[in-house]
């Protein structure tokens, strides 16, 4: 009997590419993708427990450029949860995983890790991890990613040793995001090279594992409405919002009297800042972006109004990505 392997990576969904798809992120299923693309995911959900909360319309995470083109697909992969249990999302659902000594199981689904060592362009190594899960008859087989943590050490043998020995991988995945989209919260390289009209900063604390203290971090909101996580220097400029000078100069020109929170400094609209971009690197496991923050409007776009105030959030608990942290989501691997 001939094993039917599914992928879900960029090839597998070749149709996708003639759609015209919003802008950013978005999730897709049942009505976009096409019967032969939508295939690949009922096969999948079939060998894995029935739910009433399944939403066949996101199954599939995607990622446009500002045309509506196809950039990348974010397929299903293994998850931790807050609690530090181990879960397979698939889009905007979920199922628990259960690890025993050198083997995974979900559903009717038998899964054995697979670690890779690849080099990019720069020769630089690095780790690709999936889990490849096949039914007790062997009739079908599915390749799913393992979302490590990006600032995880965890090495390749240290890896296989913790599967092995039948303990839990999840201190070394990322979190679920909130909502069922990996939440709204972008990456900086996402953007194209420019310049961003910047109405909002928002300052967010980041849960610690093991007993680590919570880091701070904080995101950009854009005249667009996207909202990304800050970066290099940018969080630098930030990382004491009490006695930053740009902050205080934002108060200083501000009108009407500005007071000090326990997030730090409101940031005044008063004059216009701009995110600038002005260099993307791919890393090895991740990227690295040269970007600042200029007091002057974007370049080929209107100014911000001259009166108007965008308060920094009051510090909220977060289960995302650190904003100065390396994403390794440069492969066709999930959110």
């Amino acid at each position: 009997m001939t094993t039917q392997a599914y992928t879900f990576n960029l090839d597998s969904f070749p149709l996708l590419t003639m759609k015209e798809l919003a802008p950013g992120r978005s999730l897709i299923g049942q009505g976009t993708l096409s019967l032969l693309e939508f295939e690949q995911f009922e096969a999948l959900m079939a060998f894995l427990p029935v739910t009433e909360e399944l939403n066949t319309r996101e199954v599939l995470l995607v990622q446009a450029d500002s045309s509506g083109t196809l950039e990348r697909v974010y397929a299903p992969a293994l998850f931790a949860t807050e609690e530090g249990d181990t879960i397979l999302r698939v889009g905007s659902n979920i199922w628990p995983v259960t690890q025993a000594k050198g083997t995974f199981s979900v559903g009717s689904l038998t899964g054995f890790l697979n670690v890779e060592m690849k080099e990019n362009f720069k020769k630089e190594q690095y780790m690709v991890v999936t889990v490849l899960f096949s039914d007790d008859s062997d009739t079908a087989s599915f390749s799913i990613g393992v979302r490590l943590l990006p600032e995880s050490e965890v090495t390749q043998v240290q890896l296989q040793k913790l599967v092995v020995k039948g303990e839990s991988i999840a201190p070394h995945l990322m979190v679920a995001g909130q909502g069922g989209s990996g939440g709204d919260v972008g990456k900086m390289h996402e953007l194209p090279l420019g310049e961003y009209a910047l109405v909002g900063v928002e300052q967010v604390e980041i849960a610690g594992k093991d007993g680590e203290q919570p880091r701070t971090s904080w995101i950009l909101e854009l005249e667009t409405g996207k909202r990304i996580w800050a970066k290099g220097g940018i969080i630098r400029l930030l990382k004491d919002v009490t006695s930053s000078n740009w902050m205080k100069s934002c108060v200083n020109r501000a009108i009407g009297t500005m007071e000090a929170t326990k997030t730090g400094f409101k940031l005044s609209l008063c004059v216009p800042h701009t995110l600038k971009i002005s260099k993307i690197e791919e890393m090895s496991r991740g990227y690295s972006v040269t970007c600042q923050i200029v007091e002057r409007a974007a370049l080929g776009v209107a100014a911000l109004p001259s009166v108007g105030v965008a308060a920094i959030a009051p510090a909220i608990p977060q289960k995302q990505l650190v904003g100065n942290a390396p994403s390794d989501d440069f492969t066709d691997m999930p959110f």
